[in-house]
């Protein structure tokens, strides 16, 4: 990124705090007038905003303050005759979700602590739907989280209700009713009816359990800092980021990510015969990690490794978006064909199962897709991107192993140690008795679940080493701001409205003139963005059409001059034939049979008469055949 470009991402994220402190700013207006429930929603909006923009805000004790006066004021509303009546012999935990899917990084980690902890805790799952209210993907338990669960003895529900006061009230009922030991978190930012709810518990009613925060969203703006005991990251260079930018100061610890990747659905296959000879390779990953920053191109470093190997396959599982499908329509059909995209997979182990190696999806990678490719001794190409270098330390932490050679830091090389894993199957064998030996000794479920109990039965242990220390980087918040703000028409910008609107002059009558128009100011530079924005997406579209006619072009040029070339190789044959045909007469012409054939033929002219009908004919089949021979 230049110069020029730097100081525009710069004032462009300024616009964008301010427009999240003028959502915050209507929320607390919005609170002292007693409407709560819009008040929720403006909370809920900008949690949502902080995080899909990334404006470099990483916690908010005002926000967090607020959701707590907020629960102050709903305890009131909260029925306590049932509260602690479920009793256990088992210590309980109650896992707190804003969503679940079928498979990715969030759901496979909660899914995996509830199987793991199955014999020695009694479970119960609340899902809450937040920030999400009315979007049903988002307020359902996907069938195949329960059925990878193998049975695991789980109370699991969906928190009902129309609006957030009301599922606020719900949980917070559901939750004292169980007395919970732990409260596990596995919410985004914006989850209101959560942190709502454990407001209520903690500060009005005094509950005595303890809550621990899963920091799935490791790079990224949090709520929850206020009410956490423990916060949970799966790698050192993550826990590094959260106590020096996310403001933990209390006890962080580090469980490693597992799987049972390598244990489900053996009878499983994918609709894919390989052919003789080919290798395959896979990644897996949500859209907005693939979409190019300028610098790491996904899609064009897949085509030119596809295009080197002929007889390469690569295997891409992720979720639909428009752009990938416009990138891969300028591609030439034979390439294009070996690129096989499957669109909401649930179990991708089956195609772990069938590949060579696992390529990190750039320019953003995921830790859950390296776990379940290493479970299965699938070789991992990881991306060491020099913008991130918490997700470069992640990959080699991960590993164990800072020597590791297939760590890529551009594209290019990308390609070389991807084209080394192709044509060597050598290196692939080594490898893969380096990744069985790596998850046996740091990422199975047994070795992981010591660390789990450790954490649930030694949860008053603060003594945690200071991470912020450990790590030299430091962290690149406009390049995360940028990426995400050229990516985000593909990520659900419905939650982030009511803060889009607090941007309207109109909203924020109790400031001075001066504000008003700079807010009204914001709100015209933010409409011209978007303007901007369509006019080349329009451009793009155009000219991904042109694109597209010229390679239709192309292939009918490449089939005509096909069929020109047979044509020309027929006439070719043809003309030889003649030619053979030729030298065979002018072989019989030069005979010595033809002529005494002749000679025959004028001793008969001379003996026939010459007026004779005889003679005559002779004459004529004598000048024939001299003219052949000419």
């Amino acid at each position: 990124m230049n110069k020029q470009d730097n100081t525009e991402i710069q004032q462009l994220q300024v616009i964008y705090k301010t427009a999240y402190i003028a959502g915050k700013k209507i929320a607390v207006d919005l609170q002292k007038r007693g409407d709560i429930e819009n008040s929720l929603n403006y909370i809920c909006s900008c949690g949502a905003f902080a995080q899909m923009y990334a404006t470099g805000i990483w916690y908010d004790d005002e926000l967090e303050n607020l959701i707590s006066d907020i629960g102050n004021s709903l305890a009131e509303k909260i029925d306590r005759s049932n509260s602690g009546e479920l009793t256990s012999p088992k210590q309980k935990i109650i896992y707190v979700a804003s969503f679940l899917t079928d498979t990715g990084g969030h759901s496979e980690i909660c899914r995996m602590w509830i199987k793991m902890l199955n014999e020695n805790f009694k479970q119960y799952l609340f899902v809450t739907g937040a920030p999400w209210s009315g979007i049903a993907e988002y307020s359902q338990i996907p069938p195949e989280f329960i059925s990878k669960l193998d049975g695991a003895d789980l109370n699991a529900e969906v928190i009902g209700g129309t609006t957030y006061i009301e599922r606020i009230i719900n949980i917070t009922k559901k939750i004292g009713e169980v007395k919970p030991d732990f409260v596990v978190l596995f919410i985004v930012p914006g989850d209101v009816i959560a942190l709502c709810s454990l407001a209520i518990l903690r500060h009005c009613f005094k509950e005595k359990f303890r809550v621990v925060y899963y920091n799935h969203t490791n790079i990224s703006y949090w709520m929850g800092k206020q009410l956490t005991d423990i916060i949970v990251d799966y790698s050192e260079p993550s826990a590094y980021l959260a106590r020096k930018f996310k403001g933990c100061k209390g006890d962080i610890r580090i469980v490693p990510l597992t799987t049972d990747a390598h244990l489900r659905n053996h009878h499983i296959k994918p609709s894919l015969t390989r052919i003789s000879g080919q290798t395959i390779s896979v990644s897996i990953g949500r859209p907005w990690r693939l979409y190019s920053d300028g610098t790491w191109n996904f899609f064009e470093t897949i085509k030119k490794i596809l295009e080197e190997n002929p007889n390469h396959l690569h295997i891409l599982l992720t979720l639909r978006a428009d752009f990938i499908e416009k990138e891969i329509s300028v591609w030439r059909k034979d390439i294009r064909e070996r690129l096989m995209i499957i669109y909401n997979e649930s179990n991708p182990v089956k195609y772990y199962k069938i590949s060579d190696f696992y390529i990190d999806t750039f320019p953003f990678s995921g830790g859950q897709g390296r776990i379940e490719a290493i479970s299965t001794g699938l070789p991992i190409l990881i991306i060491d991107n020099q913008q991130l270098k918490l997700i470069g330390h992640v990959g080699k932490f991960l590993l164990k192993n800072e020597n590791y050679r297939y760590v890529a830091k551009n594209n290019g090389e990308v390609v070389q140690y991807a084209n080394e894993l192709i044509t060597d199957p050598e290196i692939r064998k080594n490898l893969r008795q380096l990744m069985n030996e790596t998850f046996a000794k740091y990422y199975s479920m047994e070795h992981v679940r010591s660390h789990l109990l450790h954490l649930f039965t030694n949860s008053d242990n603060t003594s945690t080493p200071d991470y912020s220390t450990k790590y030299d980087f430091d962290f690149d918040s406009h390049y995360i701001f940028s990426h995400f703000t050229r990516c985000i028409g593909f990520i659900n910008t419905k939650v982030v409205e009511p803060v889009k609107i607090a941007l309207s002059g109109n909203n924020l009558q109790t400031t001075n003139g001066e504000s008003e128009n700079m807010m009204i100011k914001i709100l015209t530079f933010l409409d011209q963005i978007e303007q901007l924005e369509n006019i080349i997406a329009e451009k793009n579209e155009q000219i991904t059409e042109k694109e597209r006619q010229i390679i239709e072009r192309d292939e009918r040029i490449a089939s005509i001059t096909t069929d020109a070339l047979k044509m020309t190789n027929s006439m070719e044959c043809l003309r030889a034939k003649l030619d053979d045909t030729e030298r065979k007469l002018q072989k019989i012409y030069g005979s010595d049979g033809w002529k005494a054939l002749l000679i025959y033929y004028n001793t008969r002219n001379f003996l026939i008469p010459p007026d004779s009908l005889r003679k005559k004919l002779m004459h004529s089949c004598f000048k024939h055949i001299k003219a052949l021979i000419r």
